[in-house]
């Protein structure tokens, strides 16, 4: 690749086409497959140059080979006329040496045309070839492409959720609550923050397994998503913890939604599974101006261990906060 340069400003494009196709597969073994797509498609631009200079070169040694035997017939012709007035030949013989220079031309000339068609021919091959190729690349391009757009898409979901549950994980819901308290402290807006813990959850794990209770976590991540809108942000904090970001809502909506959510729980039921509950803790900016967004968590944290001193399986508000019921 360093060489590159190099071969592109000089003139042996031959040594330039091997260089580009020595570095297709260098390229892709080391995984850079734009780059080697790059040089592929230069590499098809670069041999149909090439293999178009080839053919004119070729059309001009035909061309000149036929100017050369078309002048040698006529020399040829004028001899024959020069040495038949100067012998006197009869007019018989004449005409039977023009006859047989026409009939020579002619077969020059069919020649010459059979020459052009089966290199037309063969010309018309090479290009339907070439297209082919081009065709095939453009497709496997194509492919490489949208393959590249699955995996980029892929990875991205992984980097975001949690693999156990399928909801969004710690790092993806702090993106999130980083742009929501952006918002909400810049324009006054409402925030409110809901942590959800699932009661007793070390007894399901020591009594029952922990395939038990992994299943219990990805039932709660079901059954909350079920009770949320498809755009609001659900994410497994911790081991049974969840986070939900409630944007534009104060506390007494935030604290609703929870009871919501709370009771949902309550009412799920699965053979596979014990009872589930959970205690939850919401706080809201409230129109406050906190010095830092990680305040917000460690009220809600706050009001979740109340809830849970208070005897599980209920929703509390951060205290100096307000909600409805």
């Amino acid at each position: 690749d360093t060489a590159l340069p190099t071969y592109q400003q000089g003139h042996d494009q031959p040594q330039l086409l091997s260089t580009y196709r020595a570095m297709i597969p260098v390229l892709r073994d080391s995984g850079q497959l734009e780059r080697a797509i790059e040089i592929g498609l230069n590499s098809l631009a670069l041999q149909e140059h090439l293999t178009g200079l080839d053919m004119n070169r070729r059309l001009a040694v035909l061309e000149s080979q036929h100017r050369q035997q078309e002048a040698a017939r006529q020399i040829e012709l004028l001899q024959r006329d020069l040495k038949i007035q100067a012998l006197g030949l009869k007019q018989e013989e004449l005409k039977r040496w023009i006859a047989v220079g026409a009939v020579v031309s002619l077969a020059m000339i069919v020649g010459l045309l059979g020459m052009r068609y089966r290199e037309s021919q063969q010309l018309g091959r090479r290009l339907e070839r070439a297209n082919q190729a081009l065709l095939s690349s453009q497709s496997e391009l194509s492919q490489a492409h949208a393959e590249l757009g699955r995996k980029a898409e892929a990875l991205a979901r992984a980097a975001s959720t949690d693999v156990l549950t399928g909801a969004a994980n710690r790092r993806a819901f702090l993106e999130r609550f980083g742009e929501a308290w952006d918002q909400a402290t810049s324009n006054g807006e409402e925030l409110s923050l809901v942590l959800i813990d699932i009661d007793d959850f070390k007894k399901v794990n020591d009594t029952l397994g922990h395939a038990v209770g992994d299943a219990a976590l990805c039932a709660l991540a079901d059954c909350l998503h079920s009770q949320l809108r498809p755009d609001t942000a659900l994410a497994r904090w911790g081991g049974e913890e969840f986070a939900v970001l409630v944007p534009d809502a104060n506390a007494a909506a935030a604290a609703a939604l929870s009871e919501r959510l709370r009771a949902a729980v309550a009412r799920m039921v699965r053979k596979d599974l014990p009872p589930l509950t959970v205690s939850i803790g919401v706080a809201s900016l409230a129109g406050r101006r906190l010095a830092r967004p990680e305040a917000l968590f460690e009220e809600a944290d706050g009001a979740l261990y109340e809830a849970k001193a208070a005897g599980r399986d209920r929703v509390r508000v951060a205290r100096g906060l307000t909600a409805a019921g």
